[in-house]
């Protein structure tokens, strides 16, 4: 389940209740991607920590599906997403930076 906060015409962000599903990944990348209009240049995604096996599938679809250029993340044992938090839930959060213009440069 996923509840998308469209924060303003420049950022959103989503929080995914539950176990990995690609299926529902893909599902909240694109209403991530068309809530916020536009192609996003930056996401900080926030995983619980039984989503490490799948971070490398979970950064492809918000990429590919989220058109989201870069995404960089972590795990933690509470997410957060608006004025929400969970604690000890399998779930992730993410917040896009759409700026139109703007770049970003990630180095690892």
């Amino acid at each position: 389940m996923a509840t998308i906060r469209h924060m303003s015409s420049h950022c959103a962000s989503v929080h995914y209740k539950g176990k990995f599903s690609a299926e529902g990944a893909v599902r909240t990348a694109i209403e991530l991607r068309e809530s916020l209009g536009r192609p996003a240049g930056l996401a900080f995604v926030f995983i619980s920590p039984d989503y490490s096996a799948h971070i490398d599938e979970l950064s492809d679809i918000l990429r590919v599906d989220g058109h989201i250029s870069d995404v960089v993340g972590c795990t933690g044992a509470g997410l957060i997403c608006g004025t929400e938090e969970v604690e000890g839930e399998s779930g992730f959060s993410v917040l896009v930076l759409g700026e139109p213009g703007a770049t970003f440069q990630v180095t690892p």
